[in-house]
């Protein structure tokens, strides 16, 4: 290719029509970057700057595609976002206050600033709206089914099943990763949607937890530092709720908050008989 071309395409502004790939994980991936956004944006109702962060394992697990072509094999991003990246078309960022394994949690989404973007994710905006209704995703019916069995939101309707969904976040863990560490502030309250992990306190093991089980909801009423570590060991799916996606909830319907933090101080209470009788 002459040089004055390569010179000619590295400064012409991409259209909505030219965002195309030439890995299929990487279109895999922005993708699914764009189905995070609108989710947020004409769902959730956030605002654009808030719209579509998404953690790695998030992105990994709505695009299907290994965690290792995210991550890659140094510090340095993977194969399967070297190219968004690279165009532009993705940005990543550090939040403050929220950490993982290895440090601060990195979170990434589209560039909805640049045109080209506003313009796709403005068409397919439209298209879902002009698209008839598709049949539930088994998927979200198998999450539904995994809540309503669960203690915690068992006295929630179906309806209100579905506004809590809506509104958590869905983190996926591989085998051995940590998915709350003893010590650090607890920011929100997990349900195993898929999966199982174990509990540890100074490396001792102290209960294995499985769909449907839960833990950290006390981090809804209080502010406190967890104590205990919370490890999978099988891949495992969670729906993680943090405090202020409750406030959120609750302005939408104050009913479901009120059911939970009634079966969170009655599970206190029963922990607390359980401890006296001892």
């Amino acid at each position: 290719m002459a040089t004055l071309e390569i010179l000619q395409r590295s400064y012409m502004p991409e259209t909505s029509e030219q965002i195309q790939f030439k890995s299929e994980t990487a279109s895999l991936v922005f993708n699914s970057l764009v189905d995070f956004f609108i989710e947020d944006y004409m769902v959730k109702r956030y605002v654009a700057e808030k719209s579509g962060w998404r953690t790695l394992p998030e992105v990994a697990q709505k695009a299907h595609v290994s965690t290792s072509g995210l991550y890659g094999k140094t510090s340095t991003l993977g194969p399967s976002l070297r190219e968004p990246l690279r165009r532009g078309l993705i940005e990543t960022r550090f939040f403050q206050g929220e950490r993982g394994r290895g440090g601060e949690v990195m979170r990434l989404r589209i560039a909805y600033e640049k045109d080209p973007i506003r313009e796709l994710v403005s068409r397919r905006i439209r298209l879902g709206k002009e698209r008839p209704s598709a049949t539930s995703n088994p998927i979200d019916e198998m999450i539904v089914k995994v809540l309503s069995e669960s203690p915690l939101l068992s006295s929630l309707e179906e309806d209100q099943i579905r506004k809590v969904i809506q509104f958590s976040e869905k983190p996926a863990f591989s085998l051995n990763e940590f998915i709350v560490r003893e010590g650090d502030l607890a920011s929100g309250f997990f349900i195993i949607i898929d999966g199982q992990a174990e509990t540890r306190q100074r490396g001792r093991s102290i209960r294995r937890l499985g769909r449907g089980q839960f833990f950290g909801e006390t981090s809804l009423t209080q502010h406190q530092t967890r104590s205990a570590d919370v490890i999978a060991v099988q891949q495992t799916t969670c729906l993680k709720l943090s405090a202020a996606q409750l406030k959120e909830l609750i302005n939408l319907d104050p009913q479901i908050a009120v059911k939970l933090l009634e079966e969170t101080v009655r599970r206190n209470r029963d922990v607390t008989r359980t401890s006296v009788d001892e």
